[in-house]
Order: C-alpha cells, then sequence, then structure tokens
C-alpha cells in the first residue's frame, strides 16, 4: 500500500515539473506569427466596427488615419468569412451486374464400345491309355530261423539263512510293593451345634441357659497314608533270536539256449500288369470372342453461367 501511494506522489511531481517548460516553449513560439502580414481582404468583405473605450491601446492591426497616438472613438476591422458555394459537376462510378454468358464445358459419359479378345480355354478331353500297374502279392512261405531264447535252468546252491528261535531268559524286576493305604484314628470332633441336648449342665446353676464346657465327640477317622516296600522279582522272559543255519537250496537260474526252427513267413511279392485306363485331359483351345464394356470419354457441350461485371457509370452530383 504504501508503495502505491510513493508511486502516485511520484507521478504527480513530475507532471507538475514539466507544466512550466510547456508554457514557455508556447510563449517562445508565440512571436513568431507577428511579424506576417494579415491576408488581403476582398472588397467585399464586410467591415466590424469596434469603439475603443479612451486610454485603451491598439487591438486590432490598423489604426485610424491621422492618428499617432491612441485615442477614443471607432474603427473598421476585417474579418475572413467562410460561405458555402454549390456548383455542379459530373463524375464516374463504377457498378457490379450479374450477366449470363456462354461457355464450353466438358464432362465425361461411359460409352459402350464392341471389342473382339482371344481368350484360351481349356477343355476336359477323356482318351484311354495303357498304363503298367505294379501290384502286391502276399505267397505263403517256410525259412528256417535261429531263435535265441531263455530258459529258467535248476540248480543247488548252499545258503546260509537265519533263522527266528524262541528263547527263555531270566530277568530281574525291581518294583514297589503297596504294604497299607492307610489307618484309622479317633478324634474329638465338635459337633454342629455348640450346647447339647441338655438345657443347662451346670449341677450349682440349674437355670443357666448355656454349658460351662464345649460339648465334643470321638469320632472315628480314616487316614490315607499309603506305605510301599522295595521288592526284587525274577522271572523268565521269552524273546527270540536269529540264529544262522546252512542249508541246501535249489534254485532256478535264467540261460540262453539256441535252436533252430521252421517259421511260415506270408511274403509280399511285387507283379506288374499291363492296364487299360480313361483319362481326362486338359486342352488348350485359343477362342475368339465379342463382348461390350463401357468406356470413358470427355464430351464437350454448351452451358451458361451468371457473372459479376464491373460497368462505368456518369452521374451529375450537385456538391
Amino acid at each position: 500500500m504504501f508503495m502505491k501511494r510513493a508511486r502516485i506522489a511520484l507521478l504527480a511531481g513530475l507532471v507538475l515539473a514539466s507544466a512550466p517548460v510547456a508554457l514557455r516553449a508556447f510563449e517562445d513560439k508565440a512571436p513568431a506569427d507577428k511579424g506576417k502580414e494579415p491576408a488581403p481582404l476582398p472588397k467585399d468583405a464586410p467591415k466590424v466596427v469596434e469603439s475603443v473605450p479612451p486610454g485603451a491601446g491598439p487591438v486590432g492591426s490598423v489604426a485610424g488615419p491621422g492618428c499617432g497616438a491612441p485615442c477614443g472613438g471607432t474603427r473598421i476591422v476585417y474579418v475572413n468569412e467562410w460561405v458555402p458555394e454549390q456548383y455542379q459537376t459530373t463524375r464516374t462510378t463504377y457498378r457490379t451486374e450479374c450477366r449470363e454468358e456462354a461457355y464450353t464445358a466438358y464432362r465425361t459419359e461411359n460409352v459402350q464400345e464392341t471389342r473382339t479378345r482371344n481368350v484360351t480355354k481349356y477343355v476336359s478331353v477323356p482318351t484311354v491309355e495303357t498304363r503298367t500297374v505294379t501290384e502286391w502279392i502276399t505267397v505263403p512261405s517256410v525259412e528256417t530261423r535261429t531263435i535265441t531264447k531263455t530258459v529258467m535252468v535248476p540248480c543247488v546252491e548252499t545258503k546260509t539263512v537265519y533263522e527266528k528261535v524262541a528263547v527263555c531268559k531270566p530277568c530281574t524286576t525291581h518294583h514297589r510293593k503297596l504294604v497299607r493305604l492307610g489307618h484309622w484314628e479317633c478324634r474329638e470332633v465338635q459337633p454342629l451345634f455348640s450346647h447339647c441336648g441338655k438345657s443347662s449342665c451346670n449341677s450349682c446353676d440349674p437355670c443357666a441357659n448355656t454349658c460351662c464346657q464345649p460339648c465334643t465327640k470321638t469320632k472315628k477317622v480314616w487316614v490315607h497314608c499309603p506305605e510301599y516296600e522295595d521288592c526284587c522279582e525274577t522271572k523268565m522272559v521269552k524273546s527270540w533270536e536269529c540264529v544262522p543255519r546252512t542249508c541246501q537250496v535249489t534254485v532256478c537260474k535264467p540261460q540262453c539256449v539256441t535252436e533252430t526252427c521252421q517259421v511260415n513267413v506270408c511274403k509280399k511279392v511285387a507283379q506288374c500288369r499291363q492296364v487299360q485306363c480313361t483319362v481326362n485331359k486338359c486342352v488348350a483351345q485359343c477362342v475368339q470372342e465379342t463382348y461390350t464394356c463401357c468406356v470413358p470419354k470427355c464430351v464437350a457441350y454448351q452451358a451458361t453461367r451468371k457473372v459479376a461485371v464491373c460497368v462505368p457509370c456518369t452521374e451529375n452530383v450537385t456538391c
């Protein structure tokens, strides 16, 4: 806000400072018009009479005749006035007119023409040919072949085998034997109600409401305290052991054997023979044919169009 006010104040100072310079330049230019003579006035120019008060200085350009010093009275002053004057004159203007003109235009038209061309056609013609055909015929035959086959041959071998044998062995075990679980004890127990069944147990004061001593009773209670003793026990335990044993075992082993045998085989034998067959062959034939086609051609025709033309015209004007 402060900067804005500072800018406005600076601009106002510049305007005020430049005003005296402009006025001084206007005063310097004014004396240049003093040496010029006034324009001559026409004879029929109107005269303006001014009354000058006595003691006033010269106002016009010419003083009255015979006056060397300012004096009071009237004088004639000539003034230029502009008067309108009308006259007749002729001027040439141009105007736009729309006219029709004929011109030659061209358009494309499709014209039918008959033409001739050579066409190659392929015609299927049946022909009889003799061909050699190879046929495969199956013929049975007997062949002698040597074959190798695997035969299982038994043989005796000595092997060591392991057998499971039941053996009883002594086994000593240590365990704790329960002697007794607990015992019974007699204990003095206070009953649920504090007084006994009597109204008073005091012989001195038979009218007393309470007993002088608490009432208790003897009750048999089981006390759980188990007792154990260590015992050693030896017993026979049955177990299994693997015992090696040698025995004769019959084993079948594979063995390759070669032998010769007769085999019936069917063989394929090629046999050639002549066969008559009909074959269709494509034969080329050149044929001339006539066809009609449309050919584009450029055709001229007369057409009309409207054209804008500038036409000069003369007119009288009063200015």
